[in-house]
């Protein structure tokens, strides 16, 4: 399975041989596993860039236009230093099947477009409704004539609590929600879409992500108008909140299982008498006085000596156990130093260790007569 620097290898390879090389922003970051415009991403597509030799045009930045394409060259007509990097052998990946004529006036329209997009530009780096990824999802809209009976439905089929009222993809009139339906019937026998109009505000691509959060103490969606004008996405609070949530679980399950670890061999074992396996801390073989002080590595180590997961009473076994616990710390490192988010596959796993470890903790109080953590 090819990786994001398979991906830009294979255009490297391409651009040697002399070919032009244009890809779409979704590809490049489908290529690099992401779905959604994040920072590390930006930061990790640079840095392979900068590492083959290749120069993006328009720079790779969180304002990657997902239906736009960029173009890639040679750095100085040069490319990397093949002792200082080793190159996986890839499959010759295709450029974009793109005609010649609107191949050329892309790259016209990209060079003039590139000074509007500066890498090193504070702007560039800010969250924005770009970020999300039902910015760029085009919503399902109805006729101001279609019938109020068919839009409910078609909310309730769909589960929406709203919709978008247009007539092109630049003519929208409102939004049409199940508040809007309700203050409507309150004052008479609405019929059609039109009788139950909303007009929430609009804002654009670029919008600072907070700013657009606090316009929901006064409406319930915002819809997002492209660079061009034309409709491109709704963003609601059920939005921000899966937003919310995708970034800040792994925390939140990584937090409480290092304190149910912590819970555990403070209960169990005097640390005063006890020796990581492995290396010491600098300065000490002994580790401090409680597991608070303690680093997720060193919990590790402990657990993993049998005389000491003998006297904790983790009720599992030690190595499948470790195994897991293993996995934690690598996806703590991943999201806690690197920015790079987990997966949903990953974010399962801490859910399951933190259950497991729940569960373990609530039995080993009860039959010990303690309390739980």
């Amino acid at each position: 399975m090819n990786t994001g620097p398979d991906y830009l290898r294979a255009i490297k390879k391409n651009l040697e041989q002399g070919r032009h090389q244009w890809k779409r922003g979704d590809k490049i970051l489908q290529a690099f596993g992401y779905v959604r415009r994040r920072q590390e991403f930006v930061e990790q597509v640079n840095r392979e860039l900068d590492r083959l030799g290749i120069v993006a045009i328009p720079p790779i930045t969180a304002a990657l236009e997902l239906d736009g394409y960029t173009s890639f060259s040679l750095k100085n007509g040069a490319g990397i230093d093949e002792d200082s990097y080793t190159a996986v052998s890839t499959p010759d990946i295709p450029p974009e099947p793109i005609a010649e004529d609107e191949q050329a006036e892309l790259e016209q329209a990209e060079l003039e477009e590139a000074p509007k997009v500066d890498a090193t530009n504070p702007a560039d780096l800010a969250v924005t409704v770009r970020n999300l990824e039902c910015s760029t999802r085009v919503p399902m809209a109805v006729n101001p004539n279609d019938s109020l009976q068919s839009a409910l439905t078609k909310m309730q089929l769909n589960d929406y609590s709203q919709l978008v009222v247009a007539t092109g993809e630049r003519a929208v009139k409102g939004v049409i929600s199940y508040r809007s339906v309700a203050r409507e019937q309150l004052h008479g026998q609405p019929k059609i879409v039109g009788d139950c109009l909303e007009n929430p505000p609009e804002v654009t691509l670029n919008e600072p992500l907070l700013d657009v959060v606090a316009r929901f103490e006064q409406c319930d969606c915002v819809l997002v108008r492209g660079d061009d004008g034309r409709l491109c996405g709704i963003v609601t609070p059920a939005d921000i909140a899966r937003e919310f949530h995708a970034m800040t679980a792994p925390f939140l399950i990584i937090g409480e299982i290092e304190t149910h670890l912590r819970w555990f061999i403070d209960r169990a074992l005097d640390l005063s008498n006890v020796t990581i396996s492995a290396a010491p801390p600098p300065g000490s073989g002994r580790l401090p006085a409680r597991a608070s002080d303690l680093s997720v590595g060193e919990l590790e180590r402990i657990l993993e000596n049998p005389e000491y997961w003998g006297k904790v009473g983790i009720a599992y076994d030690r190595t499948e156990f470790c195994k897991a616990l293993d996995d934690m710390r690598r996806f703590r490192n991943q999201t806690m130093h690197f920015g790079d988010p987990l997966s949903q596959q990953e974010v399962n796993r801490l859910r399951n260790l933190a259950n497991a470890l729940r569960v373990s903790s609530a039995a080993s109080a009860k039959s010990k007569g303690g309390k739980g953590a």
